[in-house]
């Protein structure tokens, strides 16, 4: 325990292959345990290969997680000299309160230049592959989960976000989102519940990305995605998700340089009661295909179990989304939000969940 804003509850320097682990003892599924730091964990200045698990991190006056070399007047910082973070994972660990965002993993200007020793101009350094997945992210200043320059892939998977940006502004899509994938990187964003926040759940400003198989509920947005893609012939391809209950512009698709973009089988549900809500809003000349899609205001037209309870699985009243789908040509649509098979009739549905009929035993 310690007392920002002077304080971090571990930080490395130089150091590689390495695992900070909370698994010792057995009657604490957290076993490391941070509260009232300035960051909960700073693994930078040119750290790499490492791993984080079974870690809580409470009241952090900025960042629960902050996993970056920031350039610096250190020419090693520059990514011309080859500084390469091979690999960052992140598996069970909980944030509860930050100032900021709750993760901060890698730079956020692989696209661009950044100013450095009064007026330098340089180059952010890589990571080649990311993979944050079973984390519980709550009650966040700005962004819940944050990954940048993650070149190989960026996989954001099984974790749950709520009440994020909190100390933003109502609509806000700058540092205010629920899962934000940063430029360079080659995302894969599936099985993620976000839930309560000011801006977007998704936020999209990737070297490509899919989402799908994603839950989101009480948000400014649903997904947004802009444009800073850096290699030719990438695509965003967002399927089977389930927005909920959106105040604003729900899919917001701004990115003109990437091609063969798909929206299928979506759940694009506003807020009835608020009057900036939009279900689909494409602009800048970018295209994306729109299939299958349920665009709609009436929340008991999905027939959801019980969302007061977040339990999102569809019933024998989801009349509007079972087979109407088609996941004929998504590979990576095997299985829904609850890892159950995705096409049980001649269809699959449209949404995160599949229904699963009762069976009937005589």
């Amino acid at each position: 325990k310690g007392t920002f804003p002077s304080h971090n509850g571990i930080a490395t320097h130089e150091s590689e292959n390495f695992v900070i682990t909370g698994t010792g003892d057995p009657d604490h599924f957290y076993g490391f345990v941070m509260e009232d730091q300035f960051h909960g964990i700073v693994l930078g200045n040119l750290s790499k290969n490492f791993e984080i698990d079974h870690v809580e991190i409470i009241n952090a006056g900025s960042h629960g997680l902050d996993l970056k070399t920031n350039p610096s007047c250190d020419p090693m910082t520059w990514r011309e000299n080859g500084f390469v973070n091979e690999y960052v994972i992140v598996h069970d660990v909980k944030v509860n309160t930050t100032v900021d965002e709750g993760f901060y993993i890698g730079d956020s200007h692989y696209h661009t230049t950044v100013n450095v020793c009064g007026g330098m101009t340089v180059e952010e350094t890589p990571i080649l592959k990311v993979e944050v997945y079973d984390n519980i992210v709550e009650n966040t200043g700005a962004d819940g989960i944050q990954v940048g320059s993650a070149i190989e892939y960026a996989k954001i998977h099984h974790n749950i976000v709520r009440n994020y940006a909190v100390n933003q502004a109502n609509g806000n899509t700058g540092h205010a989102s629920g899962v934000q994938v940063n430029p360079g990187s080659k995302a894969h964003v599936h099985n993620n519940l976000v839930l309560d926040g000011k801006g977007p759940a998704y936020f999209l400003s990737a070297d490509g990305a899919t989402l799908y198989n994603n839950i989101s509920n009480n948000t400014g947005g649903g997904v947004t995605i802009i444009e800073r893609t850096i290699s030719s012939n990438v695509s965003f391809k967002i399927f089977n998700n389930t927005f909920l209950n959106v105040t604003g512009w729900n899919v917001y698709m701004l990115s003109d340089k990437s091609v063969d973009n798909l929206l299928y089988n979506n759940i694009i549900h506003s807020d009835p009661t608020s009057e900036d809500a939009r279900y689909v809003v494409v602009q800048n000349n970018a295209l994306i295909a729109q299939e299958n899609n349920l665009l709609t205001n009436d929340i008991d037209e999905l027939g959801l179990k019980s969302i007061e309870n977040e339990d999102y699985h569809l019933t024998e009243l989801s009349e509007s989304v079972i087979d109407k789908g088609n996941c004929s040509d998504l590979t990576q649509a095997n299985v829904d939000f609850y890892e159950e098979n995705r096409v049980i009739g001649p269809n699959c549905d449209i949404g995160a969940s599949e229904y699963k009929p009762a069976v009937v035993l005589n």
